[in-house]
């Protein structure tokens, strides 16, 4: 009699004579529904979409984001949870993709400075955030999410407005056209 998986660890690309175990098939799971697997899969489009990438990376920008127009995020093309895992390559081309998108948002934001911060907690795919701290953002070490809980509030009490998609997209493509200079 052949083993069957329970239920709730079978998949539509995935028929019952797969030979997948019970790790490949909590891969997948994570997999199916990892927001960052999915846009890397082409089926979240962020506004502006892809800026830039590599053989192993992306950048795009964040819809709807809480401080500036210019955040956003690098992304691992593959689903990687811990950075003790990136290969070689992976941790070479994460440098050139990390320099190549701060002289881009330099050039095109003109930012006091650029932070880039790893944090994997909520979505746990390897992803670096990008903000470009412009002048109006405070300097120092100020956690972003206290950061971002501020202007929430602030955007709550109308005493600003959220930045939109719309905004992000321009400035995308301000940016895609730095990249395409470096």
């Amino acid at each position: 009699m052949a083993h069957r998986r329970p239920s709730y660890f079978r998949f539509s690309s995935v028929s019952e004579e797969s030979p997948i175990n019970w790790f490949d098939s909590r891969i997948l799971m994570i997999q199916q529904s990892c927001v960052s697997c999915r846009t890397v899969r082409g089926e979240i489009h962020p506004p502006g979409g892809i800026l830039y990438e590599n053989e192993r990376w992306m950048m795009f920008l964040r819809s709807r984001p809480p401080l500036v127009a210019g955040q956003g995020f690098i992304v691992l093309k593959r689903h990687c949870e811990n950075v003790a895992e990136l290969t070689t390559d992976e941790q070479a081309l994460l440098g050139v993709i990390m320099t190549k998108t701060a002289q881009a948002m330099m050039a095109v934001l003109k930012p006091e400075k650029m932070h880039f911060g790893l944090h994997a907690e909520r979505v746990k795919h390897i992803h670096m955030h990008i903000t470009p701290r412009t002048a109006e953002l405070p300097a120092g070490n100020i956690p972003l999410v206290w950061l971002s809980s501020w202007y929430g509030l602030v955007e709550r009490l109308k005493l600003r407005q959220p930045i939109s998609d719309a905004t992000v997209a321009a400035v995308a493509e301000g940016l895609r056209g730095a990249f395409r200079e470096i």
